[in-house]
């Protein structure tokens, strides 16, 4: 308990409820459960921010190549295909 802070914190009483029987469904205490579900928001807004800067990276990369870098001549011809399909169907009148 020495690597502990102790707070006081005040919930609305509905936040109150929901956080006791979640604690009591995943038998932990209800300070357990606070402090599991707060570093779960942070492991997330972690991985979030490093998942937005791969796809960042990516997006840069995508920019600079071709689509025959990344498919080959047959997927090219049937990505052509369901194009022209596509551009048929939402060009042709209702």
């Amino acid at each position: 308990m020495n690597n502990f802070i102790r707070s006081q914190v005040r919930f609305p009483p509905d936040l109150h409820e929901l956080l006791t029987r979640a604690s009591e469904t995943n038998s932990r205490s209800l300070n357990e459960e606070i402090v599991t579900r707060l570093r779960a928001t942070f492991s997330e807004a972690a991985t979030t921010n490093q998942d937005a800067m791969l796809l960042s990276e990516i997006q840069q990369q995508l920019t600079k190549m071709k689509l025959s870098d990344l498919m080959t001549q047959t997927e090219l011809n049937q990505l052509a295909q369901r194009a022209l399909k596509l551009f048929r169907d939402t060009d042709s009148p209702r």
